[in-house]
């Protein structure tokens, strides 16, 4: 029935995997998703091999079964593991809360899923959210710039710099800045990056309409324990 769909079928895989604590056998996951034993295991051993958390485990009388064992990120949460997935993957959706104490409330909780997962199991779960992008109902303003506000996101989430090009309205060529993103906010129905520019020193706006390309660095920062997206926005128009 999934055989035509990989990422859909693996997707149920995971979300099977993790609603059933107690772990599932090969049989049981064979009946459940309709497919052979020898796409099953290919299936689990794709997952495992790109960092997903699942381990086969001998219980009483010998019975094999495979399981997930979720992160700390999220242990302890009434969350399965697909469910985390899936509210880490729909932050996309919170365009519209851009720069309100719900969107920032959101990214710290992104930011406890991404703790529970390592980075190539993260960009296996990226291609997931671009399998189901495809069929969402509505269409953002900003999908073509899907990944890099998920770069922006991401930096955002992890505090990590990034090395915005970025071509302002006046320029006739893009400009690459080294910025340290502090969030991002919706005013007049565009969406802004509000970051420190550190080689102006200083929190400058920039418009995701005109950015070009986002990469992310693996450099740290730290925001001034002061800052308020909220109180800034309200002293400072974009």
């Amino acid at each position: 029935m999934h055989g035509d769909s990989p990422l859909i079928r693996q997707w149920l895989l995971l979300s099977t995997l993790g609603s059933r604590s107690g772990g599932v056998t090969i049989k049981e996951l064979i009946g459940d998703l309709r497919v052979s034993d020898k796409t099953m295991r290919r299936d689990l051993e794709c997952l495992q091999k790109v960092g997903f958390p699942l381990r086969e485990v001998r219980g009483p009388h010998g019975r094999k079964s495979w399981r997930i064992e979720p992160g700390q990120a999220w242990a302890g949460t009434p969350f399965t593991f697909d469910e985390a997935l899936a509210i880490y993957l729909g932050r996309r959706f919170l365009e519209p809360l851009a720069g309100t104490v719900i969107f920032e409330a959101a990214c710290r909780a992104f930011r406890k899923i991404r703790a529970g997962l390592n980075p190539e199991a993260l960009r296996y779960v990226d291609r997931f959210a671009s399998l189901f992008h495809q069929t969402a109902v509505g269409h953002s303003q900003y999908a073509s710039k899907a990944e890099l506000l998920d770069r922006l996101m991401i930096g955002i989430e992890d505090r990590k710099a990034v090395f915005l090009t970025y071509r302002s309205q006046q320029a006739t060529e893009a400009v690459t800045y080294d910025v340290y993103p502090y969030g991002l906010v919706r005013h007049h129905d565009s969406l802004y990056l509000i970051g420190h520019a550190p080689q102006h020193d200083e929190i400058r706006h920039w418009k995701v309409d005109r950015m070009e390309k986002v990469e992310l660095t693996d450099s740290p920062f730290q925001p001034p324990e002061d800052f308020s997206l909220g109180n800034h926005l309200a002293n400072s128009p974009v």
